[in-house]
């Protein structure tokens, strides 16, 4: 083929990548790191212990935790529901949440339902040094797999069985949301649940093996893809990792409006991955969401008849990311680029 024959064709590539970087924003984004928190602090009882550097990095620093606590107590520090633990098996500290008996939410009829909170006081949404800010977010979670005394439920009882939750929950209206009623009043936001459940009556499982599953929940206050369940779940994935080790657990968001997925304008488009694969995706319509709270959850339901253990979960390295609002004149320049270097090389020939 001469280079004169290739001309058609080398326009043609250059102009798809013009094409393809104007759809697509700025297809390499580079995300900066902007908040973290390692939670390597001294263990202890209160999680608001040592916020300060080498825990906490970037702006702004230190945060303080909310959390939820059980009734009659009001001081954070005389809590174990919330903890720094560690170090683990790898020497790190962790964020423990444990939800039980001491943390008490409205039960479902013959159940007992525990949640356990903790949200950093940020609202992680705005615009620093040109990059939005919350464009991505990871935090490694391992969802304790509760195994003993709960496999004595008995069979022939419908609903005999449990459900433990490991959560967050991003896009929030306010700190300290429930991954399981976002349509609280003033609740936002999109949730992701590592979950393990053998109840009997399930249509899902054999009470005696039980199953994990990955969540994802919606607060249904506007319209979203997919549309939400009466329940607010949008999505099951069965299995996955809960109860097999950490996950890493990373989430993208942007908006293809104006590359701000929470300024409450355009719409809030989620993609979710689980150890770098991707998992599921997620568009929150009608302006997507306005706030970007984040909260961290632990839960325990079980039925009445069986033992009220602990579901202890762990957390790690909680990081929110910004990066560059995409410039559509700059994917312009990049594509008359490619087509002037094509004209070019055609011009040589």
């Amino acid at each position: 083929m001469s280079c004169r024959s290739k001309f058609p064709l080398c326009l043609s590539v250059a102009f798809a990548v013009t094409i393809s970087m104007l759809a697509t924003g700025d297809v390499h984004a580079q995300y900066t790191e902007v908040w973290k928190d390692t939670y390597e602090a001294t263990p202890g009882l209160d999680l608001n212990a040592d916020l300060g550097s080498p825990r906490q990095t970037g702006n702004p620093i230190p945060l303080a935790y909310d959390a939820n606590l059980p009734f009659g107590v009001v001081d954070q520090t005389t809590d174990y529901h919330q903890q720094i633990v560690g170090p683990d098996g790898n020497g790190n500290h962790l964020l423990q949440l444990a939800g039980d008996g001491g943390i008490n939410n409205p039960p479902l009829p013959n159940t007992q339902l525990f949640h356990a909170y903790a949200s950093p006081d940020h609202n992680f949404k705005g615009v620093v040094n040109g990059q939005v800010i919350g464009k991505k977010i990871s935090v490694v979670i391992d969802a304790f797999t509760n195994s003993g005394e709960y496999e004595d439920g008995d069979p022939d009882v419908a609903g005999d069985g449990y459900f433990t939750t490991a959560a967050i929950t991003i896009g929030s209206s306010e700190k300290i949301t429930d991954s399981d009623n976002l349509t609280n009043a003033g609740e936002t936001g999109f949730s992701i649940k590592f979950l393990e459940q053998t109840f009997v009556d399930s249509l899902w499982t054999d009470p005696n093996i039980g199953i994990n599953f990955l969540q994802f929940r919606d607060d249904q206050k506007s319209t979203s893809v997919p549309a939400p369940a009466p329940d607010n779940t949008v999505g099951n994935l069965i299995p996955h990792t809960a109860g097999l080790g950490p996950a890493l657990v990373e989430i993208y968001a942007d908006d293809p409006t104006d590359g701000n997925p929470w300024d409450g304008v355009g719409q809030t488009d989620i993609e979710v991955h689980v150890n770098g694969q991707s998992v599921f995706n997620y568009s929150k319509l009608d302006g997507g969401f306005a706030d970007n709270y984040i909260t961290l959850q632990a839960m325990n339901q079980s039925n009445f008849s069986l033992p009220n253990a602990l579901a202890v979960h762990t957390f790690d390295d909680l990081t929110v990311y910004s990066a560059p609002i995409p410039e559509p004149t700059s994917c312009i320049l990049i594509g008359l680029g490619l087509c002037g270097l094509a004209v070019r090389r055609f011009r040589i020939c």
